[in-house]
């Protein structure tokens, strides 16, 4: 369809009926969006949608879309999106590589939201998942983020971490 409203929910109502009802040709339907949509609204809710549907539907081919999306979608809403989605479905289930992007991306996007979502998933991926590095990452956005609310975010995620942060340790 022509108008990003109808193809929002279009995507909406499939994700709604999950992966058992719409099978992989639906699946597929919405990644592609995902990716190649020039609204990015549409974008936005195909991320979304795929954490919906769950890394077992999405396959690897999904994580690779969304760890694009991370890394080089011009949308920061966008990015957002793919970061919270990577989260949402954990470091099991989308792999090291992913979570190295989001370790990463963490470091240097510009956009406050983005950071933020990026934050949110490092926490969700767990200590063992982030590992030294990414410890790290969390605690220069605690200490020293431009963004209050980024700053607050990192220190609620570094809660959430609990003790296991203080025992990973950077490798000399």
């Amino acid at each position: 369809d022509k108008h990003a409203e109808v193809r929002e929910s279009c995507i909406g109502l499939l994700a709604s009926l999950g992966p058992e009802v719409i099978e992989s040709t639906g699946v597929q339907m919405i990644l592609c969006l995902a990716e190649q949509d020039k609204e990015w609204s549409v974008r936005k809710r195909a991320a979304a949608a795929s954490a919906e549907l769950g890394a077992e539907a999405i396959g690897s081919v999904g994580v690779d879309i969304l760890v694009r999306a991370v890394r080089e979608d011009s949308n920061l809403g966008v990015r957002a999106a793919a970061a919270g989605t990577l989260g949402k479905l954990g470091a099991e289930a989308v792999g090291s590589e992913a979570v190295l992007a989001v370790t990463r991306r963490a470091d240097e996007d510009q956009s406050e939201e983005v950071r933020r979502s990026l934050a949110a998933a490092l926490g969700s991926f767990g200590v063992e998942a982030i590992g030294a590095h990414g410890v790290e990452v969390l605690m220069d956005l605690a200490e020293k983020d431009s963004a209050l609310q980024v700053r607050l975010d990192a220190i609620a995620v570094i809660g959430k971490l609990g003790p296991k942060v203080t025992s990973v340790s950077s490798p000399s």
